[in-house]
């Protein structure tokens, strides 16, 4: 009886060493594979840049100077990243707002698109990058309202949608995006006001503190959790409550951009279709968002950004150029952020309706390099 219970004492043993070895082994396959955690989204590679926000959950630090994995990201004393803008009073100024993409993420300082446009259009501009990860229109409003104004933009570009379209069919949908703007805590990795228990976070950490969870809990509260938990289920098709707050989010846009005197230029996003050619199901970015549906889906939503400006608008227009381009899997690091290569080419589409529109209305004082 007794060597019958050390047999059972010393499986049981076993069994807890090669589970928490499957573990450790599966958890470190997983991170060298996709680069995180199994439970836990993508680490926000921009690690001592970011700060909290009262109203944007998060931005840029001031005048800092951070070089991680052979990138650089340098950012301004107005809390916007580096763009090699001359110090030029007369210059013609171009505020740009958006998202990741917009800021540069996974790329170094003179391979973000704003920079390439800097550069492209030479010392008679000034761009101002107020990108951001993770913004949507919603803060891309506040920006336009409290923000950017302070730098007397003649001209703002606005390049939107990617993560508009992450709220498409949430459980909980809201006029403010208010599921996207908790999870940009999660996203920028910006503690929030109330910081999760210690069990809370092993959950997003262990498989197996995971599932003793699950099994400890009603079968009611267990379906709940993997309701809440889960990225599905992913959907292929539009959500209409999302397109009319991205319109009205656009015109608002537009207003403001009128108030502040200044010609809005709305670019619609584009995404890595061949990416999304590839996959099926909601990620983390979009969970409830078809992979393969995407690429349909992000230009049917592009669609309602053509209807902002009318078409004899002095100053506002939007360049549908950028979504015509046929765009190559090397132009992006991923299914969405753009490559050196991508940022080029994108700030080329963009550079000659600035010029244009800069050259029409006299806005240029001095002669310099451009386009």
């Amino acid at each position: 009886m007794r060597q019958t219970l050390k047999l059972i004492y010393f499986n049981v043993a076993l069994l807890c060493v090669l589970l928490v070895g499957l573990e450790i082994v599966g958890q470190i396959a997983f991170y060298l594979w996709k680069g995180h955690a199994v439970f836990r989204a993508p680490v926000v590679e921009n690690q001592g840049v970011l700060e909290l926000d009262p109203y944007l959950v998060g931005r840029p630090r001031s005048s800092i100077r951070v070089e991680a994995n052979g990138k650089v990201v340098t950012t301004t004393p107005m809390h916007t990243r580096w763009t090699g803008a001359p110090a030029n009073p007369s210059a013609v100024r171009v505020a740009v707002v958006g998202g990741s993409t917009t800021f540069g993420a996974g790329v170094t300082d003179v391979d973000s698109w704003p920079a390439r446009l800097q550069a492209m259009l030479g010392a008679n501009y000034s761009v101002i990058n107020f990108g951001m990860l993770g913004y949507s229109t919603a803060e891309g409003i506040i920006q336009t309202a409290l923000l950017v104004p302070e730098t007397r933009p003649d001209i703002i570009v606005f390049y939107e949608g990617w993560n508009d379209i992450r709220s498409y069919h949430d459980s909980t949908p809201s006029p403010d995006y208010y599921s996207h703007g908790m999870r940009q805590f999660s996203t920028l990795q910006l503690a929030p006001p109330a910081r999760p228990s210690l069990p809370e976070q092993l959950v997003d950490i262990s498989a197996i503190w995971r599932l003793a969870t699950v099994v400890s809990k009603p079968a009611a509260a267990q379906q709940q959790d993997v309701h809440a938990r889960s990225y599905g289920p992913a959907y292929a098709t539009p959500d209409t409550f999302v397109d009319r707050i991205y319109r009205r989010n656009l015109e608002t846009l537009k207003l403001l951009s009128e108030h502040n005197g200044a010609y809005a230029l709305f670019v619609p996003q584009v995404l890595n279709d061949a990416w999304y050619s590839q996959h099926t199901g909601g990620n983390w970015w979009t969970p409830h968002v078809d992979d393969h549906a995407m690429p349909a889906l992000i230009r049917r939503f592009g669609l309602t950004m053509d209807a902002v400006c009318g078409p004899r608008e002095p100053r506002c227009s939007v360049l549908g150029t950028v979504r015509d381009w046929k765009w190559q899997p090397d132009d992006f690091i991923d299914e969405g952020h753009f490559s050196g290569k991508g940022g080029e080419v994108f700030a080329r589409l963009v550079a000659p309706k600035i010029t244009e529109y800069a050259t029409v209305h006299h806005l240029v004082h001095s002669s310099g390099t451009g386009p």
